[in-house]
């Protein structure tokens, strides 16, 4: 959904994913396993995923198991 450079140069990125979920519809494994997915395609190391709604526990296995590649913080 974005991208934020971090360094005045450019020369490190990171990606941006949001997902406006009511709070009785959670973020699951399968969308954060996807969004990694999107980081590798276009060779990113560092993504944050952030939701108004919360972070299913799958969801936060797969980014822990998931960010020892590319670091993925879930908000």
């Amino acid at each position: 959904d974005g991208v934020m450079r971090e360094d005045a140069l450019g020369l490190d990125v990171v990606y941006i994913q949001a997902k406006k979920y009511g709070p009785d519809n959670p973020v699951g494994p399968d969308a954060v396993q996807a969004f990694a997915g999107s980081l590798l395609e276009r060779g990113a190391t560092k993504g944050v995923f952030v939701t108004t709604s919360r972070f299913t526990s799958g969801a936060q296995k797969a980014a822990d198991r998931l960010s020892t590649q590319r670091r993925i913080v879930l908000i």
